[in-house]
């Protein structure tokens, strides 16, 4: 690298300048580029050559720089607030010209008596063009990047994603379990208490007991005795587990009743949370997020022939239009500044944005893509910087019968770094996927749902999208292109929601349910009779033997 070196000069305490066959480099006193020349504001005279010989610094004149053929060109120190361009001299046919000086452009500024280029404003400032000494704080709400000319809202540069994460199957997808799990499971929150089948059922036990106390104790109110064989007829006759034979048996069916009502109940509420697009929160249970679905999902590749179910939708998601909105923000480029052109094959034309506005310094432009997979240019006629870059797709919503459906299209991806402004060359690759939603029929017969939404992705490379501050300013280019290639991928994501539960299976799974009830609890009763009842009477005889006995002997006595 050394020997490419030609001269050195000191420009001040803290620059230097290095002369290259090419280019004169401006440096910090610690390596750091500054500036070159020749850049787009410093152009390289009509009289000289890019091929320099030296280079020599006087506080009274400036920096001179002399190519080969000794023809010279000076650049004078300028004021604060301007910054020095080519222009005396230039092209007037002597081998002599110096620079001029030129207030700085708004988003610069420049402090001293220097050489130096106008700086660009620090993040999170400003500079309108109405101070070129300084720049301005913006607000914390502002998107104010490397470079900015305006206190520009935040929203200006917000993103508006249409995708989102499609949701997982719950643990459990077996009607069977969601059914006892939420029947035998207690919570202790007021909420969960109240739709708590147990619960309930624990108050009917607990009334059931109280009953059976006074039941009891009715025995020895003589008045009581034909008010007590009423009730016990009745409840024989609403003994669902003993088949009518003990009054106790209809007691306890009520505590099975409870429970079977609930499980309708349930059942008939989890049906209808299907599909999760038009159910709210579950109420009926203690878990609000239940749903009647589950979900897969799978990418097929398009060379693969659809079925003529599917065809229909992917013919709709080809046949909507896009119109393509770009936001470069935080500028002072305007309409008259754009040139859009689109590129097929070879074959470059140049085509009228459908709109295009200035606000608040934001350039929004929107031009309508005659085709999906098609190149876009847009071609900014000046040198004036740009903060950042929001660029999105609109396409109108579609439908076909009440099966398909293809969504509005409305998506906005940004693009900004803090500490540096936009390339004269960004471009950017934008992809899209084919999203497929599919939803079965809850009831046999019906037909199966589909919507679609194209999802965007984008590559690029960021040192290539956005530069530095040294980077912009040593840049010779007089304009702006930027360059977006949309294209569509060769394959498509499939997402299928389907009922964990049909009608007709929970139907069956719920009477099934009432028939488990009835056995459990007949087996427990029946365990009850033949088990607990003889012991109890078998306790009490005895007792009243050994009351007896005692009674005899104390007599005897």
């Amino acid at each position: 690298m050394s020997s490419t070196i030609r001269a050195l000069a000191w420009l001040g305490n803290d620059t230097f300048t290095v002369l290259i066959p090419s280019q004169v480099l401006f440096y910090l006193t610690k390596f750091t580029l500054l500036s070159t020349f020749p850049n787009k504001w410093k152009k390289l005279c009509a009289t000289m050559v890019l091929n320099f010989n030296t280079i020599t610094w006087s506080n009274l004149i400036g920096l001179a720089i002399v190519d080969v053929n000794e023809s010279v060109y000076i650049i004078r120190p300028t004021t604060p607030g301007y910054y020095s361009v080519t222009n005396t001299g230039c092209g007037e046919g002597i081998p002599f010209a110096f620079s001029n000086e030129t207030i700085c452009p708004p988003g610069s500024y420049h402090l001293e008596t220097s050489s130096k280029p106008c700086a660009l404003c620090p993040y999170g400032t400003f500079n309108s063009g109405n101070n070129s000494v300084a720049c301005i704080a913006c607000n914390n709400s502002s998107f104010c990047p490397l470079g900015a000319v305006d206190n520009v809202d935040g929203e200006a540069i917000s993103t508006i994603l249409q995708a989102s994460a499609y949701p997982k199957s719950p643990d459990s997808t077996i009607f069977d379990d969601i059914l006892l799990q939420n029947i035998f499971t207690i919570n202790f929150s007021r909420h969960c208490l109240i739709v708590s089948p147990v619960f309930w059922t624990v108050i009917v036990i607990i009334f059931t007991l109280l009953l059976l106390v006074i039941m009891g104790a009715s025995k020895w109110f003589i008045r009581c005795k034909g008010i007590r064989q009423i009730i016990k007829g009745v409840f024989k006759q609403t003994d669902l587990i003993g088949e009518g034979q003990l009054w106790v048996g209809g007691i306890v069916s009520f505590s099975v009743i409870v429970l079977v009502v609930f499980a309708y109940v349930f059942s008939a509420l989890y049906l209808r949370q299907y599909p999760i697009e038009t159910t709210s929160n579950s109420s009926f249970t203690c878990n609000p997020s239940l749903r009647n679905s589950k979900f897969s999902t799978e990418m097929q590749l398009l060379g693969i022939p659809l079925n003529d179910e599917i065809q229909p939708i992917f013919d709709m998601l080809d046949a909507q239009p896009y119109t393509l909105n770009v936001d470069f923000v935080n500028t002072l480029f305007n309409c008259q500044d754009v040139i859009v052109q689109q590129t097929v094959g070879l074959v470059i034309t140049f085509i009228a944005p459908q709109n295009c506005s200035y606000h608040n310094a934001v350039l929004s432009v929107s031009i309508t893509l005659p085709l999906h997979a098609i190149a876009i240019q847009l071609i900014l006629n000046d040198t004036l910087s740009v903060g950042g870059i929001r660029v999105g797709l609109s396409g109108p919503e579609a439908t076909k019968g009440d099966n398909y459906r293809v969504k509005e299209l409305n998506f906005k991806q940004s693009y900004s770094v803090p500490n540096r402004v936009l390339s004269q060359n960004p471009s950017l690759q934008l992809q899209f996927i084919r999203l497929i939603n599919s939803t079965d029929p809850l009831s046999e017969g019906q037909d199966t749902k589909f919507s679609a939404l194209w999802i965007p992705t984008f590559s690029y490379v960021s040192d290539q999208l956005f530069l530095t501050e040294t980077q912009y300013i040593g840049n010779t280019q007089l304009q702006t292109l930027f360059t977006i290639s949309p294209s569509e991928k060769a394959y498509y994501v499939l997402n299928n929601q389907s009922p964990i539960a049909k009608q007709a299976e929970v139907v069956f799974h719920s009477i099934l349910f009432t028939i488990v009830c009835l056995e459990l609890f007949g087996l427990l009763f029946l365990i009850f009779k033949l088990l607990f009842i003889p012991l109890f009477k078998s306790t009490i005889s005895k007792f009243h033997r050994i009351s007896a006995s005692k009674k005899y002997q104390t007599t005897k006595m």
